[in-house]
């Protein structure tokens, strides 16, 4: 059952300084916690994977995976007659980023970042219905629940690029140690995505919210304002401000074996 109304969030204003949102944030707007919106915001394509559980968690595997396609509409009457029954549809059509980290931690192959990308900007409800279909009824109907409330809230959803990945690693490095890094590697690891991206996102101008107080602590780091409001933490930073930069010692992790690949 639905705990939201669906309402179509106003067109964004271009001229606004964009709102990078994490996770957490979306998932207390759906649940209507006072405070926290999700309407207009930006998310990078990790936010997305994590809000709409595309990795199980006790395998660490994709739950389903979506196409990455020009023309996303004529993909619906092709997944429609699929006939694989019970089985993951898109596989084959989903993009894939590999990230190997020389033995220090296990690798890691995520699907579907562009593809969910394109999915949510282009409102691809009936794609993405096919797309989890093989999961149980109540599953899937939740994820399509979560999917049609981020297209309700013209949310813009990025795809992680390879500069964001480059300075997840430089972030993780710096500041995710063995004292630091939650218990769960992956989470640790979405998290300095997450952070660079909105690095990225708010290269000229613009503000990120999390309620994540460890992620928060660090983001300050390279933030020129930290307000918090209740459970709701809003950094910003300014288009003539000269934050503190991620450390570029290591020129990509060439040395240290860590890698990532897109195809």
């Amino acid at each position: 059952m639905r705990r939201y109304v669906i309402v179509k969030a106003a067109e964004p204003d271009p001229a606004a300084p964009p709102v990078v949102a994490d996770t957490q944030v979306v998932s207390y707007a759906m649940k209507g916690v006072p405070g926290f919106s999700a309407e207009n915001v930006v998310i990078s394509s990790t936010v997305a994977h994590e809000f709409l559980n595309v990795r199980d968690r006790l395998s660490g595997k994709p739950r389903y995976f979506l196409p990455c396609s020009r023309s996303v509409a004529d993909m619906a009457p092709m997944a429609a007659h699929d006939s694989r029954g019970g089985r993951p549809r898109f596989r084959n059509t989903s993009d894939l980023l590999l990230m190997d980290f020389n033995n220090e931690h296990p690798s890691v192959a995520e699907y579907s970042h562009n593809g969910m990308s394109q999915m949510i900007n282009t409102g691809a409800i009936g794609v993405f219905s096919v797309a989890v279909s093989h999961l149980p009824d109540s599953q899937a109907r939740k994820l399509v629940d979560r999917f049609e409330f981020l297209v309700s809230m013209r949310v813009n959803c990025r795809p992680i690029q390879g500069r964001h990945v480059e300075g997840g690693y430089e972030l993780f490095r710096e500041h995710m140690g063995k004292e630091r890094a939650k218990d769960d590697f992956r989470n640790s690891l979405n998290d300095m995505l997450i952070l660079s991206f909105a690095l990225d996102t708010t290269s000229n101008g613009g503000i990120f919210e999390t309620r994540d107080k460890l992620l928060a602590e660090i983001a300050a780091r390279y933030f020129d304002k930290r307000v918090e409001r209740g459970p709701l933490i809003r950094l910003t930073r300014s288009p003539t401000t000269t934050t503190r930069k991620v450390s570029r010692e290591s020129k990509g992790y060439i040395n240290t074996g860590w890698r990532f690949q897109f195809r």
